[in-house]
C-alpha cells in the first residue's frame, strides 16, 4: 500500500461501558497496484460494546453502530474510474449482522465497456461481522448520460433482430 501525505486521527469517545471511536482523516493518494484513490477524506464515528482486544475480528464482533463517509476527488479500480465519488452510510447492529443504508455517488464513470455523467445507487446493507466476505445489498442504481463504446454495444446488440415489417424499412 503506497500512502501519501495522509493525516488519520481517532478520539476514544463514550464511557468505559459503551465506548465510541471518532474519526477524521484524509490522504492525498492511497494506492495499490492498479488501483488509487486520490485527495481521499473521511470521517465518522463507531460505537462498540467494548474496547476491541486488537485485531479487525474482534472489532467488528465489538460493533454496535457505525456512520461515516468516504469521499475522493478521483478514484481508479483496475478497469473502473471516476470523479467525484461519495460513499455514506450508516450501520446498526440488529443481533448477529449489521446492517443499514448505504449511497454512493460518482462522476465521470468509465469502464472497460462505456462510460456514464453520473452513477448512483442506494439501499440497504447487512453484513455478518462473523463472516466479512458476506455482505448483502438490495437496493437500487442509476446511471445518467451513459453510453458503451461501439465495439461492444456492436457485440450486446448482434443478437437482437427486428421484427418484419421494422427490419424492411430500415432496408428501404
Amino acid at each position: 500500500l503506497n500512502v501519501d501525505a495522509a493525516v488519520f486521527e481517532a478520539t476514544l469517545a463514550g464511557s468505559e461501558d459503551a465506548p465510541a471511536v471518532q474519526w477524521r482523516g484524509e490522504a492525498r493518494k492511497l494506492a495499490l497496484g492498479d488501483q488509487s484513490l486520490i485527495n481521499v477524506k473521511t470521517h465518522g464515528e463507531a460505537s462498540l460494546s467494548e474496547l476491541p482486544d486488537g485485531g479487525l475480528s474482534s472489532a467488528l464482533e465489538a460493533l454496535q453502530k457505525i456512520a461515516g463517509e468516504v469521499s475522493a476527488d478521483a478514484v481508479n479500480l483496475g478497469g473502473v474510474a471516476s470523479e467525484a465519488m461519495t460513499l455514506n452510510t450508516e450501520l446498526t447492529r440488529s443481533g448477529e449482522t449489521v446492517s443499514g443504508p448505504i449511497a454512493f455517488t460518482a462522476k465521470s464513470v468509465s469502464t472497460l465497456t462505456g462510460l456514464a455523467q453520473t452513477a448512483s445507487a442506494s439501499g440497504e446493507l447487512v453484513l455478518d461481522p462473523g463472516d466479512p466476505s458476506a455482505l448483502e445489498f438490495a437496493g437500487s442504481g442509476l446511471l445518467n448520460g451513459a453510453a458503451m463504446y461501439a465495439p461492444r454495444r456492436q457485440a450486446w446488440l448482434e443478437g437482437v433482430g427486428i421484427p418484419e415489417p421494422f427490419s424492411a424499412h430500415g432496408a428501404a
